[in-house]
């Protein structure tokens, strides 16, 4: 079965009907074009608030409006220093600009977020092996003997949340454990991986539960995740992102001394 070419891809992603029928049937052009909207989404979202200082296009009118005698350059000279100005802005902003592009654009962060979207869909269907279970304690356990690491027990809300299953996947060659919660507001799914946020094209997004929380969307799912030791907890799903940082609560530790957070459902607190 031949693929969807680079461009097709790109048509796809633009919400052509051409190529929709081949996608249905083929995985890997599926995480091609997942990967493809995880580098769209990352660079939408890195660029949302940039905005050009106030005058500009006025100015821009104005130089292109003027008269010939209105556009005579000046005989002053500027300092020496404000001349190279536009020189050293333009450098400063390929110092800024090109890394950041390079994050943004690296094709190994965006299929590894194209990667946590798919573990997540898998667990939806349960597909690949699911392992249905609702006891948190054992979904640690069973997690432990699969994988050889043993995550932080769940603790969801008792009146919001419920452990309901997990599964064992495979991220970036590696068997890595996942698991899933039943939520007001639909499946999330907590994966749980070696990879810091910043490999998995996620951007710093504050504080919660006493932790640095980073955030993304990528293929219509929000993902939040915190770091913890050598591993990161990633929270995933079709939920808005206070939504999600709330539940990734439920998966892990409580701080010594950091007051628990408030349900993101029903505002409760654990134990109330």
């Amino acid at each position: 079965m031949a693929h969807l070419t680079e461009e097709q891809l790109e048509e796809a992603l633009a919400g052509a009907a051409e190529g929709a029928e081949h996608l249905k049937r083929c995985p890997a052009c599926r995480s091609r074009l997942a990967a493809h909207r995880a580098v769209q989404l990352r660079l939408r979202a890195a660029f949302a608030h940039v905005r050009a200082p106030a005058g500009l296009a006025d100015r821009i009118h104005q130089q292109l409006t003027a008269s010939p005698a209105e556009m005579r350059p000046r005989t002053r000279r500027a300092p020496r220093v404000l001349r190279l100005w536009p020189a050293l802005a333009a450098a400063a902003a390929l110092l800024v600009g090109v890394p950041l592009l390079l994050h943004y654009l690296s094709p190994s962060s965006a299929a590894a977020a194209a990667r946590l979207v798919q573990i997540h869909e898998d667990n939806v269907v349960e597909a690949g092996g699911f392992h249905r279970e609702a006891d948190p304690q054992r979904v640690a356990a069973w997690l432990g003997e699969q994988t050889g690491r043993a995550p932080a027990a769940p603790h969801p809300c008792r009146q919001c949340g419920a452990v309901d299953g997990c599964s064992v996947a495979t991220f970036r060659g590696e068997s890595v454990g996942t698991y899933r919660f039943d939520t007001p507001e639909g499946k999330v799914s907590i994966v749980i991986v070696v990879e810091p946020p910043e490999a998995l094209a996620l951007a710093p997004a504050g504080k919660r539960h006493g932790r640095d929380v980073w955030s993304g969307r990528h293929g219509g799912c929000e993902v939040a995740a915190v770091r913890i030791g050598e591993r990161t907890y990633c929270a995933v799903g079709r939920l808005g992102f206070g939504e999600l940082a709330g539940v990734l609560g439920w998966a892990v530790p409580e701080l010594p001394g950091v007051p628990s957070e408030p349900c993101p459902f029903c505002g409760r607190r654990p134990g109330r």
